[in-house]
């Protein structure tokens, strides 16, 4: 019998450079681009990944300075919206193409690292940052029981820009 797959999110923020910032900022701007053009291509009659990815991956990838799994993320992201989307309209809800405007991107297994020392390796669009996990001092700050128990892996991450901290 598989196990059940239990999702849980650990709140956490970064200690990054200015050089460090600059180059999130740059990739947030690039990865929301490319989610756009996606959605632009793709609405509003595609509604799986499997649609999107290969009608939108090539545009991404010429117009923006993602890297190749950043522009898969872009594709997914947006198949997500727009099936969102069409999930309300056929409730008899009114919908409108989705508009990328959040400072946000997705991070998978293959974008990001997460390493012992508590610090995190991020793709961005001119290599890769590693910038240091800012934690609680105390062992019972909640993203420890993530952090320390094996059960737990890293999948995803959602890094979002506010008020200049990540």
């Amino acid at each position: 019998m598989a196990e059940e797959y239990v999702r849980r999110t650990a709140v956490t923020r970064l200690d990054v450079s200015d050089e460090q910032r600059q180059l999130l900022e740059a990739t947030i701007d690039a990865y929301r681009d490319g989610c756009q053009i996606a959605t632009d291509m793709a609405w509003p009659d595609t509604k799986s990944k499997s649609d999107v990815q290969p009608l939108a991956y090539d545009s991404i990838r010429e117009d923006t300075e993602l890297g190749s799994q950043h522009a898969i993320l872009a594709t997914h992201q947006t198949a997500e919206a727009i099936t969102g989307c069409h999930e309300r309209r056929s409730k008899g809800l009114k919908v409108s193409k989705p508009n990328f405007t959040a400072p946000t991107i997705t991070y998978d297994t293959r974008t990001m690292t997460l390493f012992e020392d508590n610090s995190v390796s991020l793709s961005t669009v001119e290599g890769r940052v590693r910038c240091p996990l800012v934690l609680p001092q105390n062992d019972d700050g909640y993203q420890w029981q993530f952090l320390n128990d094996e059960r737990w892996e890293l999948t995803e991450s959602t890094l979002t820009a506010r008020d200049g901290a990540y």
